[in-house]
Formats: C-alpha cells, sequence, structure tokens
C-alpha cells in the first residue's frame, strides 16, 4: 500500500478529530493576527496624537530652577555651532482659568501657553500662523469644543502671579495667592496643523490648550518677579528643532547660559576675597550647591529662617514672659572663622549681645524657641527646639547696604 493512500485513508477515518484540529488551528491564527492588527491600530494611533502634540519639536529644554530670560532663544540662534542648523523659540507654560465675563462659560485647569511668532515654525504648516499682534486668544480644538463661543467673543483668562517662594511657607508673608487677569476676545481654533494641539503629557485626555501672546502675559505675570533688575522676559520652555546630538545642544547651552537665566547672582561682602552667591529663589537647589562646591570644595552655606519666638524658659511662670516675637536664625558651618569652634555641638546656640540682654540670659542659660516647619507651615503647626546659650556675638553698629552686603541672603534649603 502506498504511503498516500495511507493518508487519505487515515484523514478519511479520522475526519471528525481532523476537522477539529483544523478550526481550532485556523480560530487561533484569526485571534492572533486581529491582536496583531489591533495593536498595530494603537501603535499608530499613539504616535499620530503623540506627533500632532509636539510637530516638529526635536529636544525641549526646561528649567529646574523656575524661569530663564526669553532672549536665550536668542542666543542660542546667534551663537548657534553644528554641522547642522537650528531654531528655538520660548514658551511660557502655566495653568489657568478661562471664563466669559457673564460667568455662564467657564473652564478650568486650562494649559496656558505665552508664544511668539517662533512657535509656529515647529508646526506642520507655518503659514497658517495667525496675526499674534492682535493680541487675542486661540484655543486648541478640544477645548473650542468644550467653550462653544464663537470668534471674537470676549473671554477672561485668569492665571496664578508667579511666586518665588512657597505662599504656605511663614516666610512668604502672604496665605493667598495673586492672580492676574486679561480680558481679551476669542481669536479663534488652532488646528493640529498650527500645533494646536501642543502638549508634554502622555495622556488620551482631551487637549484643553490657551494660546497667548508672549509679551502679553510677561508684562503682568512677572512685575514683581524680579525687583533687582526689573525684567519681565521671562520663560520657562526652550523647543528645539535640529538634528544634532544632545552633546551638541549642551555645548551650546552652556556657552550661552548665564547666572542671571538661573536667579543667580554673585556679590562681594565686606569682608577682603570674600564673595555671597545669591538666589531669588530663596533657597539654593541642591543641584546648584552640589555645582558650585565642585567648582570650590571651600564654600560655606547659610541657612536663614524665621523663628517666631525666643524666650528664656522659666518653670512655674508664663511662657510668654521675657520672649522676642519674630526673629531670624541663621544656621552655619561649625568651621566658619571667628565664629564658632571646631568642636561646637549641636546642643549649642549664639546671640548677639542685644538679645541677651533683653531676655536676660547668662552663659550656659538654656534658650528656648519655636519655629513653623515648612511642610507643616500651612497647618500652622510649630516646633519647640531647646539650646544652651554658649557664646556672645558682637553686634554691628552699622548695616552697610548695596553691593556690599553682609551674609548670605539665598541660604541652602
Amino acid at each position: 500500500m502506498r504511503i498516500w493512500r495511507i493518508v487519505f485513508a487515515n484523514l478519511k477515518y479520522s475526519k471528525r478529530q481532523h476537522l477539529g484540529t483544523s478550526l481550532g488551528a485556523a480560530l487561533a491564527s484569526m485571534i492572533l493576527v486581529g491582536a496583531l492588527t489591533v495593536g498595530d491600530s494603537v501603535r499608530a494611533t499613539l504616535s499620530y496624537q503623540a506627533l500632532e502634540r509636539i510637530g516638529k519639536i526635536t529636544h525641549l529644554f526646561i528649567s529646574e530652577d523656575g524661569y530663564f530670560h526669553a532672549d536665550l532663544a536668542n542666543r542660542m540662534q546667534a551663537g548657534w555651532k553644528g554641522n547642522e542648523s537650528a531654531q528655538f523659540a520660548p514658551v511660557l507654560m502655566t495653568q489657568g482659568t478661562l471664563a466669559s465675563p457673564d460667568g455662564k462659560v467657564r473652564a478650568s485647569g486650562v494649559q496656558v501657553l505665552g508664544i511668539d511668532d517662533r512657535f509656529f515654525d515647529f508646526a506642520k504648516d507655518p503659514s497658517q500662523a495667525p496675526d499674534l499682534e492682535q493680541q487675542n486668544f486661540w484655543v486648541s480644538p478640544d477645548l473650542a469644543h468644550e467653550l462653544g463661543v464663537k470668534a471674537g467673543t470676549r473671554m477672561i483668562l485668569r492665571v496664578e502671579e508667579p511666586s518665588l517662594f512657597s505662599r504656605d511657607a511663614p516666610l512668604s508673608g502672604e496665605r493667598d495667592a495673586r492672580f492676574v487677569s486679561w480680558n481679551r476676545p476669542f481669536g479663534g481654533v488652532l488646528n493640529s496643523s498650527q500645533l494646536g494641539k501642543f502638549s508634554l503629557r502622555a495622556s488620551m485626555e482631551p487637549v484643553r490648550t490657551l494660546f497667548a501672546p508672549l509679551s502679553l502675559l510677561q508684562e503682568d505675570m512677572f512685575v514683581n518677579f524680579d525687583p533687582v533688575e526689573e525684567r519681565t522676559d521671562f520663560a520657562n520652555l526652550l523647543l528645539v528643532l535640529t538634528n544634532e546630538s544632545e552633546n551638541i545642544l549642551e555645548e551650546n547651552m552652556e556657552r550661552v547660559w548665564t547666572l542671571s537665566d538661573a536667579g543667580l547672582e554673585i556679590k562681594k561682602l565686606q569682608s577682603d576675597d570674600t564673595w555671597s552667591l545669591r538666589t531669588r529663589s530663596v533657597f539654593l537647589s541642591d543641584s546648584i550647591v552640589n555645582r558650585a562646591e565642585e567648582i570650590n570644595p571651600n564654600l560655606q552655606g547659610e541657612f536663614t529662617y524665621l523663628v517666631n519666638a525666643i524666650r528664656k524658659p522659666v518653670r512655674g511662670q508664663d511662657l510668654n514672659t521675657s520672649m522676642i516675637p519674630y526673629s531670624m536664625v541663621c544656621g552655619v558651618d561649625s568651621g566658619v572663622e571667628g565664629l564658632f569652634s571646631a568642636d561646637w555641638k549641636d546642643d549649642q546656640i549664639a546671640l548677639n549681645q542685644w538679645a541677651a540682654n533683653d531676655l536676660n540670659l547668662s552663659l550656659g542659660d538654656q534658650v528656648a524657641w519655636s519655629i513653623t516647619p515648612l511642610e507643616n507651615a500651612e497647618n500652622y503647626c510649630k516646633a519647640h527646639i531647646h539650646l544652651r546659650l554658649e557664646k556672645y556675638c558682637r553686634c554691628l553698629k552699622k548695616l552697610i547696604l548695596g553691593k556690599r552686603a553682609i551674609g548670605l541672603q539665598g541660604s541652602r534649603a
């Protein structure tokens, strides 16, 4: 008997079993093909949405320490060195609330972008860019659908004014946030080809974005942000379009980045050859401190904080007696020349002569003071600390202001 005859005889005899096996294999193949097709479709959809949101942007600079000067884009463009060309655009990104004057239309938690004409160089079709000189508001398609208003309708935008310090902290001087408002016409909708769906969030949620001229937001948001130079040209995003590597970008950034962009300044102190590194953000971040210590390992840091009360604890008497309210305490390294000895202990404190006399303190007496920790400031919690007076500090008769200041104003957190 030939082999093929045996095979066909077997198939005929066990046709039901073979039919079931064939149908199972076909069903499994259909499921696998369907899953692969759906997966490719979802992947393609996500990729398409991501490209809609970022346009032609290849790189993005975000300042970890707050805001930088918007002319950083101009400096990067003018001093660019690389084999490939590059384009830059500053962006101011924040959150806000958009509403109609009568309050019937309202959208909260809106992403607000301050842009200039360079922003549309990263869009698919830059020729469709709106005229930003009209000082109007433009919105994304999703936000336009939510608002349901027509072009020309007056809308009120409200955003929180940037602060250098947490408003919940005791040093901030205020509990309520300050807001800035604009009443401008609704200019229309920016579609995806105009980068109207710009977003940095990897989410399937609708993109609710409002676009406004960069200069319009800067002039009102940063009025009190830089009291020293009185500049308002700040941004917190820098868009980049280039085929160069990240190393080339970082090299170009290092050439044009300044201390002012990071909110830092160096001031000469009263002592000879002594300088202080200060920040407009009150506290120096760890990254800045670590970088400064790499340059000069002999740096000395200071931490200055508000004390609610300094008192001399007396048993059986009212705790509010012999008290100095709202003073400043400064923590320094034990190695500071002329202030603390190398064997200075953590439970010891030094007061100036005026404070010691006011509290009637002698060396060796206990000193109690209370502070409000930053993390508990909003709950008005206080921490009480008891230390031992070990040293008197001489009071300065004259405090020199201006460029020759005494002490560090920017401290490490």
